[in-house]
């Protein structure tokens, strides 16, 4: 299995049984303290995060995001941006428009009207990774630290 893994330039690899570590294995310079872009697996960590705020009482999943993000933080009139939720960042139901030439793209010129919350999914970065911010607003820490004390 290690010969297999390296040749694939795997970084890592680790075997869970019964929740416990039974194997752990790191190619090249990659040790465990490595730093790695997690790209998409990192949705599932932001969303647990997310839940765990919630549940502690710091924020409501269900709330305007402008409740927490601020006003302005679209180019949409004041009425449609606060039409969107936590929730519809979380499952990217926010009505922005993705055929922006930057998905990651966080501005307010790059957050433009498509559709209504709830009415269309498109899978668009740029709203999603904002929840970064209101971890951070909530909790009165950065992200990784609040990130690295709960999970």
């Amino acid at each position: 299995m290690q010969s297999l893994l390296e040749a694939e330039n795997s970084k890592a690899f680790i075997l869970l049984k019964d929740g416990k570590i039974v194997y752990e294995w790191y190619f090249g310079n990659f040790t465990s303290d490595s730093l790695w872009y997690w790209a998409s697996a990192g949705k599932t960590l932001v969303a647990t995060l997310t839940g765990i705020a919630q549940e502690e009482g710091l924020l409501n999943i269900n709330d305007p995001s402008s409740m927490y993000m601020g006003n302005a933080w679209t180019s949409l009139s004041p009425t449609l941006e606060n039409q969107i939720t936590i929730w519809n960042q979380l499952i990217m139901t926010t009505g922005l428009d993705d055929g922006v030439p930057d998905h990651y793209c966080t501005e307010p010129s790059c957050l433009i009207f498509i559709a209504n919350p709830e009415t269309r999914w498109a899978y668009h970065n740029g709203p999603y990774t904002l929840i970064d911010s209101v971890i951070e607003m909530t909790t009165g820490q950065s992200f990784n630290s609040y990130f690295n004390q709960k999970v």
